[in-house]
């Protein structure tokens, strides 16, 4: 794994998300990310109420996806993960680039041209558990 910095929790303060509670997070099943979200800013993203995947989402769903098909996500363009914010602002991105799991920083208000795209979540909070008696 390759990242910008060298703690990302310290790098990252801002997720739309946190893991304080269980909660289920639904993203498109594709290895790329949404290609109807190309050419869109993490700032046009927010502007236009579309949720983004988180860092730590984005690092999950890899994890879940090699487990299931022994293959990587992102291997043409990357996924802005427009539900995380830098401390400095910048929005981390994530590909898999040859043998490494790369975490890079983009500004919030550019989109590169098609190559970098968020990937629009849909989350529930999880139900909290019935008690049988």
């Amino acid at each position: 794994c390759w990242h910008y910095a060298d703690d990302l929790d310290k790098a990252i303060p801002h997720n739309d998300r946190e893991p304080t509670q269980p909660y289920a997070v639904w993203v498109r099943d594709r290895v790329e990310a949404d290609e109807e979200l190309k050419n869109l800013s993490a700032d046009q993203l927010k502007q236009q109420g579309v949720p983004g995947v988180t860092l730590l989402e984005r690092m999950i769903y890899e994890l879940k996806y090699w487990g299931e098909t022994g293959k990587h996500l992102d291997i043409r363009n990357r996924t802005l993960c427009s539900g995380s914010r830098a401390s400095v602002g910048g929005v981390p991105d994530a590909d898999w680039r040859g043998d490494w799991f790369e975490v890079h920083w983009s500004r919030p208000d550019l989109c590169f041209g098609g190559g970098l795209r968020s990937r629009s979540v849909v989350s529930l909070p999880a139900k909290p558990t019935e008690s049988v008696a």
